[in-house]
Formats: structure tokens, sequence, C-alpha cells
């Protein structure tokens, strides 16, 4: 994700305790240039009786 948004190694380290587990991002390639569309996701598990299952890497 920090190569994508050309961060730098603070950011990635930042962006790496944010993660949620079993998260998805999502991210256009072209040609031309790489974007992301969605980070740290996790419309799976959101539902009341999923909660509990969303915990942070």
């Amino acid at each position: 994700m920090s190569s994508v948004l050309q961060a730098p190694a603070q950011a990635a380290i930042e962006l790496n305790l944010q993660y949620r587990n079993s998260a998805f991002c999502e991210i256009f390639v072209s040609p031309r240039s790489m974007r992301v569309v969605s980070f740290n996701c996790i419309p799976h598990l959101d539902r009341p009786d999923r909660q509990d299952s969303i915990t942070h890497s």
C-alpha cells in the first residue's frame, strides 16, 4: 500500500498498524498508474454477530 501511495517508510509502518485481520484492499492498476480504491475493508464482518471477529494485526 505504501508503494502505491509512494509514501515514506514510516507511513508503511503506520499502515501496517491499521490493518484489520481478514480485511481487503482494492487497487486499480492500469498501464499508467495504480490507485487505491479501498483500504482495510471488512464488509463480510459488518454484522452484529461477527463483530467479535474484527481484530487488528
